[in-house]
């Protein structure tokens, strides 16, 4: 029966199929939404990393006499990174011989990467680079090698290369993880002092 008057308002249905295409839209804005932000927390952490490579890679760099003793350490691979540990001496208040300079610079610059206690810069670093492991060795690989055994060649001619491995939450399925687990992050700076 037609009483000759045109269909006024939406249906039940035609709302229903609204609000579940909205509802798709607002999804997909979310999930853009949680990948920018670990894709952010990404570029931070590298950022972090970068920063720290080319801080030690300056002091070594101002204190090339003891090159070599900036070479010893493989900070998280061999040897624990010394997080609580007092330093042996404060070159910030006393003078130190070149080798002591280096232990010293080492030494906070480790620090710097794991200890979040430490104040201003050095507690950004930290919080930023979880589970940190670092090495300073001569290679012609600089991007070879894992922190257990980081591929330094140790050729006297090679380049110097700082070397930072960091774990963080992938952020897809497609980085040879499942999506939300952790992986492996490293930066290596190769330079010549």
């Amino acid at each position: 029966m037609n009483n000759g008057r045109g269909q006024s308002g939406s249906s039940l249905i035609e709302v229903l199929v609204a609000i579940v295409v909205v509802a798709v839209g607002l999804l997909g804005v979310s999930g853009m939404f949680v990948l920018s932000t670990r894709g952010a927390a990404d570029a931070a952490s590298r950022t972090v990393a970068t920063q720290a490579a080319y801080e030690l890679a300056d002091r070594i760099r101002a204190n090339r006499t003891a090159i070599a003793s900036y070479l010893a350490p493989a900070w998280g691979v061999a040897t624990p990174i010394p997080n609580g540990a007092a330093l042996p001496t404060n070159c910030f208040s006393v003078a130190c011989t070149p080798a002591q300079q280096a232990d010293f610079d080492l030494r906070v610059w480790a620090r710097g990467l794991t200890d979040a206690s430490l104040a201003g810069l050095l507690q950004a670093r930290s919080a930023r680079l979880p589970q940190a492991r670092a090495v300073v060795c001569r290679t012609l690989t600089p991007e070879a090698g894992t922190p257990a055994a980081p591929a330094c060649t140790g050729g006297a001619t090679d380049p110097i290369v700082i070397k930072i491995w960091w774990s963080e939450r992938s952020v897809t399925a497609t980085e040879n993880a499942t999506a939300g687990s952790l992986i492996q992050r490293r930066y290596a700076l190769t330079f010549l002092p």
